[in-house]
C-alpha cells in the first residue's frame, strides 16, 4: 500500500506496484531498469552530453527513469550517471 500525506492532506490507498512512479493522483509509470549486465558487445560513445550508438538508444536515470529515447544518439541536459540500453546491451555511462 502507498499513501501520501503532507500537512493534512492525504490521497487514498494505493496499490503497491514494484518500481512504481507515483504522484498524488497515483500510479503513473514504472521505472524500467531492473538488472543490467554488463555487455561488452555494445558499442555506445559519447561526446560532451550526446551518446550515440548504432540504432535504437533509450537512457535512463539510476532510479531507472527513461530520460532519453531514440535513434542513433541522445542529448542529456544533466550531467550524472546513466543507463545506457541498445540494441545489443546495456552500458553505465557517466556525464560531466
Amino acid at each position: 500500500m502507498v499513501i501520501f500525506n503532507e500537512n493534512g492532506w492525504q490521497t487514498e490507498d494505493m496499490v503497491l506496484v514494484n518500481y512504481g512512479i507515483y504522484n498524488w493522483a497515483g500510479l503513473f509509470g514504472q521505472s524500467g531498469v531492473e538488472v543490467v549486465s554488463a555487455d561488452s558487445s555494445s558499442v555506445v560513445t559519447v561526446s560532451g552530453k550526446t551518446i550515440c550508438t548504432v540504432g535504437k538508444i533509450r537512457v535512463y536515470s539510476m532510479t531507472g527513469i527513461v530520460v532519453a529515447d531514440g535513434m542513433d544518439s541522445v542529448d542529456i541536459s544533466e550531467a550524472g550517471t546513466y543507463i545506457v540500453v541498445t540494441d545489443s546491451g546495456a552500458v553505465k555511462v557517466s556525464l560531466k
